[in-house]
């Protein structure tokens, strides 16, 4: 059997947390991406990266507010 709505909410909201603090963490400049690509040099990807976390958050607060809307109206 599948989680619960609940358990659900609660995963996402631990995910929200988790990438609100990674995006604060670029924002502020402590924390930087690079990758290297087909053996090339290193390059800063942190702009991607952001644009990436920015794209997850919304998509889990989406997520977590239709999750809160069917636990209202009584779905488990």
């Amino acid at each position: 059997m599948g989680a619960t709505i609940v358990e659900r909410l609660a995963e996402c909201a631990a995910m929200i947390e988790d990438l609100s603090q990674r995006i604060s963490r670029i924002q502020t400049g402590e924390v930087q991406h690079q990758a290297r690509f087909a053996g090339g040099s290193w390059e800063d990807i942190t702009p991607e990266m952001l644009v990436l976390y920015e794209r997850l958050l919304e998509n889990q607060k989406f997520l977590a507010e239709d999750l809160h809307g069917r636990l209202s109206s009584g779905d488990s």
